[in-house]
């Protein structure tokens, strides 16, 4: 008996890595297909991954990301971002614009964000995903390191004011960029558009398909979405507007600011769990969980990213 179950898990491991390795291999040729433009130098610097053969030595992740490939239901997906909120009208053009661009920018979201629960009454999934690409936004115009980019939005008083005038002004981006979300407000400034690269590009310029999904969400998680956007657009220009090359100042103006891109995430996902009445909203008042967990985050992606900020010209520690 231990002789055959032995043979069992062998046989097993060796039919996992056979469809690994086919679909690892096909995943790879569409990507040397066409070359992905990432924003400053993101993708530029020399990363060292884990060879396949330890990928596919987790038999248990590789069949996890199998199931995930193949999780169909009667022939038709469960995880796009409508799927069970049909009902709040948004076009199917524009549900799949959002979806695209989620998996493009996103490195390990997309996916994750799928398997949230959905409903015309608590649309979990879809209100999760247009914060993530809200945000994705956002933070595109923070990274666009690029001042001249920055010319087509410069106002009168901006361009009076003189000195680094292109600074504020894109300073003035990230605090006013919850206020695309308003009509009257949206209508009196200019579209923004040309910054970043590739896929962000893309989504900064269709920017308004995002809006058009968010103004289909309930009135509590608009609100949320908005409160945090309103938060982390000027926390970020308060940042941008350092010189950071040297990096943050102490321990405390780190935490600070992994607090404003991360903890700020945290915020808002526990509040839009607690609007779906799938959370109590007790959890909103426990800023030591949802905080400290955006700030740990933060600093692993600031770890890992530190060389790509320093090509960049800036530091955050």
């Amino acid at each position: 008996m231990a002789g055959d179950s032995i043979g069992d898990v062998g046989l097993l491991t060796v039919a996992i890595v056979i469809i690994g390795t086919v679909i690892m291999s096909k995943s790879k040729s569409s990507v040397s297909k066409k070359e992905v433009v990432k924003q400053g130098s993101y993708g530029k610097v020399i990363i060292h991954k884990d060879s396949l053969i330890r990928q596919l030595l987790r038999p248990s992740e590789v069949m996890a990301m199998i199931r995930c490939k193949m999780m169909k239901k009667n022939g038709k997906t469960t995880s796009g971002l409508a799927y069970g909120a049909e009902s709040l009208g948004n076009s199917a053009e524009d549900i799949k614009f959002c979806e695209e661009k989620l998996a493009q920018v996103s490195r390990s979201f997309a996916l994750v964000i799928t398997f949230l629960p959905n409903s015309a009454e608590a649309p979990l999934r879809l209100g999760v995903a247009i914060f993530y690409l809200v945000l994705r936004a956002l933070d595109t115009v923070e990274d666009d390191m690029n001042l001249e980019k920055f010319k087509p939005f410069v106002s009168p008083e901006e361009k009076c004011s003189g000195g680094k005038y292109l600074l504020r002004t894109k300073e003035n981006l990230l605090r006013t960029f919850h206020e695309r979300f308003d009509d009257q407000k949206r209508s009196k400034r200019v579209k923004i558009s040309g910054l970043g690269e590739g896929h962000e590009l893309e989504l900064l310029d269709n920017y308004d398909i995002i809006v058009r999904v968010f103004e289909t969400l309930p009135a509590a998680m608009r609100e949320v979405i908005c409160d945090i956007t309103n938060e982390m657009g000027n926390g970020m220009a308060d940042y941008v507007a350092r010189d950071l090359r040297n990096g943050t100042v102490d321990d405390a103006d780190f935490s600070k600011y992994c607090h404003i891109v991360a903890g700020t995430v945290g915020d808002g996902l526990t509040r839009l769990f607690a609007a779906s009445g799938l959370e109590s909203s007790d959890l909103v008042k426990k800023v030591n969980l949802w905080d400290s967990m955006g700030e740990l985050l933060q600093r692993t992606n600031i770890i890992r990213d530190y060389l790509e900020d320093f090509e960049d010209g800036r530091a955050f520690w």
